[in-house]
């Protein structure tokens, strides 16, 4: 018994590991010969000398146009200034936009996007201490595709297919800038087969695929090239019809491609803090380590020449497994394998129709136990941000001191009690399993209709668990239990990444949510511990 708990508690402290380096990005080197870092920075320096919002900066803002304008016409990309004229948000706010375009060549008439806005954020509900410089949102797009360009330029090669620039004005006025581009000036952009759209939500962390297209195997694909590419189609389902960033103009036009965001240190979104002093050197590398590898590999290969190629394809469910390795598999996919599971669970039911009440009882139970905890969550988030003075909001709010602290700390006090409570039931181990199962499969059921992207963190599960069932049954054998150690593993490394891009994105108040995972996570996780143990 002893030498069984050691075993299962290796692999759950190994499991937690993998989970951790999941998101794993390298600092890398300031000068590489790929690109020059230091330069970028000094791109960076400039755009974000002063606030320079569309609403309420126009001078300074015209002074990061003109040198965007002169850093493209040194590259070659014969830029052109798109100007509108007293254009209004939904909010009724009016101003003059100037769009950025420019454009590079190829020998094929098949182009790749790069997409950043230039304006900085003029307001922020948590913040009424001045306006943002935009170091992050979006000088860390602007300044990436500036550099990215550079390195092309260096690297004397002819293009198969071409590159196209557009930096966005008046993108924090509700995406009017992209809007008006698209809606007067689309005849350019229909060439386009793929789009590189650059955002940030915070000054630090990796740099994350957040959307993308439906039909997106081909998309992903060429995101694969990326170096350390970091997603999951759960957030890319979340965020499908966002309209947080010039990318839902995008796809409302047809166009195929990828947004990426930094999340972490969202306290800085949109205040004075999201300065050049605040950015972070890795973050902004890895935006490079990203965009470079995309674009080399579409404007050297002749297999991008058709400008309708990403627009086939199939819907893909997605998600990052370890540094530089994506899973995939169409949603078609993921449908059969989700009803072959679904199937397999109901059999499993009926094999132990016997114990159907004790089963439902304990998944009742478990369902308790969720709300419980996600309350638990939002009241202890809220608690800490009254006592501290921080304004409270689920998708947008500050840090407390301790946070990255205590958002690992008071789930493992919370995991470690609920462990306690539940290794102490042995008299009901088959109806505590089966109800982890039952559980679990309704969630797979309810995510595959609304939520595809998400059905991965249970029918993996559930596959690996009737897997092992199978193993125990066919064997007979006492030590053939270990197989379940399989479901034990998988669930963790899945998890633990989500809960990390949710802190990332919401600080403290994503212990709800994070409470919500755990506690989805030990309805079928706990009980096939004690299954091996016992």
């Amino acid at each position: 018994m002893k030498k069984r708990k050691i075993i299962i508690l290796m692999v759950c402290i190994l499991s937690i590991l993998i989970g951790c380096i999941t998101m794993y990005y390298p600092n890398s080197k300031e000068n590489s010969r790929e690109f020059s870092y230091v330069r970028a920075k000094e791109d960076l320096k400039v755009i974000t000398k002063e606030p320079h919002s569309t609403l309420f900066h126009q001078e300074s803002l015209k002074d990061v146009r003109q040198y965007l304008v002169n850093e493209l016409k040194e590259l070659n990309m014969n830029p052109k200034v798109f100007s509108y004229k007293n254009i209004k948000n939904d909010k009724g706010q009016a101003a003059d936009l100037n769009n950025i375009y420019g454009k590079i060549d190829g020998k094929n008439g098949s182009y790749i996007l790069l997409v950043a806005h230039y304006d900085s954020a003029g307001s922020n509900p948590q913040n009424s201490g001045g306006y943002s410089f935009g170091a992050s949102d979006d000088g860390y797009g602007v300044a990436t595709i500036l550099e990215t360009l550079r390195s092309i330029r260096n690297s004397g090669k002819t293009l198969e297919n071409g590159i196209k620039v557009l930096i966005t004005d008046g993108e924090e006025m509700h995406l009017i800038g992209s809007r008006e581009e698209f809606n007067n000036n689309f005849s350019l952009y229909k060439n386009v087969s793929y789009v590189i759209n650059l955002e940030a939500r915070g000054t630090s962390g990796p740099a994350i695929m957040f959307q993308t297209n439906e039909k997106n195997n081909r998309v992903l694909d060429l995101y694969k090239k990326a170096k350390y590419p970091i997603t999951t189609s759960l957030i890319t389902d979340l965020y499908k019809d966002s309209g947080r960033s010039d990318f839902l103009n995008i796809k409302k036009k047809g166009l195929a491609g990828i947004n990426l965001t930094t999340l972490d240190n969202v306290e800085y979104y949109h205040t004075p803090e999201d300065s050049y002093k605040n950015i972070s050197d890795k973050s902004f590398m890895h935006y490079e380590e990203q965009v470079l590898p995309i674009v080399k590999e579409f404007i050297y290969s002749d297999k991008y020449n058709d400008s309708s190629y990403f627009k086939q394809g199939n819907e893909s469910i997605f998600f990052t497994i370890l540094p530089n390795v994506i899973l995939d598999y169409s949603v078609t996919l993921g449908r059969i394998l989700g009803s072959i599971v679904i199937i397999a669970a109901i059999g499993v039911m009926l094999c132990n129709k016997d114990k159907l009440k004790g089963t439902l009882k304990s998944a009742a139970k478990n369902l308790i136990h969720s709300i419980g905890a996600a309350i638990l969550g939002l009241i202890i988030s809220f608690g800490l941000a009254t006592v501290w003075r921080v304004n409270f909001t689920l998708n947008h709010m500050g840090k407390v001191p301790g946070d990255d602290i205590l958002v690992i700390v008071l789930p493992i006090v919370l995991l470690g009690f609920v462990f306690k409570i539940e290794m102490k039931k042995k008299d009901k181990l088959c109806e505590n399993f089966l109800a982890g199962v039952l559980i679990q499969t309704i969630l797979l059921c309810i995510s595959m209709i609304y939520l595809p992207g998400a059905s991965y963190l249970t029918m993996i599960p559930l596959m690996l668990t009737f897997l092992s069932l199978g193993i125990i049954k066919l064997t007979n054998n006492e030590k053939a239990k270990y197989a379940l150690l399989l479901t034990t593993a998988v669930m963790i490394i899945l998890y633990i990444p989500l809960m990390n891009i949710f802190h990332m994105a919401f600080s403290i108040a994503a212990l709800p949510f994070i409470f919500l995972f755990l506690t989805i996570m030990k309805s079928l996780l706990f009980p096939t511990i004690n299954k091996m143990i016992n």
